[in-house]
């Protein structure tokens, strides 16, 4: 009887492990050959699901946001008053902090290598653009502007923190600051 592979869930693995090995590596450092050593596949298996590196970093970002939204989205329970979402998404930031800040510094590397390119800057308007628009649907009376302001805080003090290598506890603090700000 022919074995069933279960070729989603095969993609979805690899998109998800790639991302810590984008992350340690960089974009512009690894070639699919490079890729597939790391994640312990063949080469031909890689580029049977990917045709080229770029396409896999980009199905890799759309993967990477739509679980992490619908993670987000589903921390926020329905019905809770807009502070009590506000604090869930908070909690979820705090939690996941290291998987965003990755996230976001790989997303980063990969518009700053591909600069000559209209990919990158419009991959990263997009997958912003969902971030944002999660918030504003599931944060009661969050407009677009509140939104777009509280990601924006969010991803500076990601970015700080990992650039300056800065492990204090002002993460939190800093969160409930922009909290307040949203609130205000």
């Amino acid at each position: 009887m022919p074995k069933i592979v279960d070729h989603d869930a095969i993609r979805s693995e690899l998109l998800t492990a790639s991302l810590e090995v984008f992350a340690r590596e960089g974009y512009s450092g690894l070639s699919m050959r490079g890729l597939s050593q790391e994640l312990k596949v063949s080469t031909g298996k890689l580029y049977h699901y990917f045709p080229s590196k770029e396409v896999m970093f980009e199905q890799m970002v759309h993967h990477i946001a739509s679980r992490d939204l619908g993670q987000a989205i589903s921390d926020v329970e329905l019905g809770q008053s807009a502070d009590d979402r506000l604090m869930a998404v908070m909690a979820f930031v705090r939690a996941r902090e290291e998987h965003l800040t990755n996230f976001l510094i790989v997303i980063v590397d990969f518009v700053r290598t591909t600069r000559d390119s209209t990919t990158g800057p419009e991959l990263l308007r997009q997958t912003f653009a969902q971030y944002v628009e999660a918030i504003t649907q599931n944060i009661p009376g969050a407009t677009h502007e509140d939104a777009t302001l509280l990601f924006d805080m969010i991803c500076g003090m990601l970015l700080r923190r990992a650039l300056a290598r800065d492990d204090s506890r002002d993460f939190v603090r800093h969160l409930e600051v922009a909290q307040q700000l949203v609130r205000g």
